[in-house]
């Protein structure tokens, strides 16, 4: 929250929203949720499917955030940015 809210553009010409800190609890009080959290990059040179050894990592995080979004009954829009997106998905 501190380091995004002192993002600003260039000479002061446009002004961006804050951000609020928001619990677990008041997560899917929304009508989209942006999955771009990563919990692991492969090192570069890492053998084997980088995007692969990225779902290990990752599926665990959607899959915690996926059962806060059914405890809410959220019926909006998921996006998610985060490596491999489509089997996240």
């Amino acid at each position: 929250e501190m380091e995004i809210n002192q993002v600003r553009y260039p000479f002061g010409e446009v002004s961006l929203p804050p951000v609020d800190i928001v619990t677990e609890k008041e997560l899917f009080a929304c009508d989209v949720f942006i999955f771009c959290a990563s919990k692991g990059v492969p090192p570069v040179g890492a053998g084997g499917d980088v995007r692969m050894a990225q779902l290990e990592a990752n599926r665990e995080l959607i899959g915690h955030f996926a059962a806060l979004a059914a405890a809410a009954s959220y019926d909006g829009l998921v996006c998610v940015v985060s490596d491999p997106a489509d089997p996240l998905c």
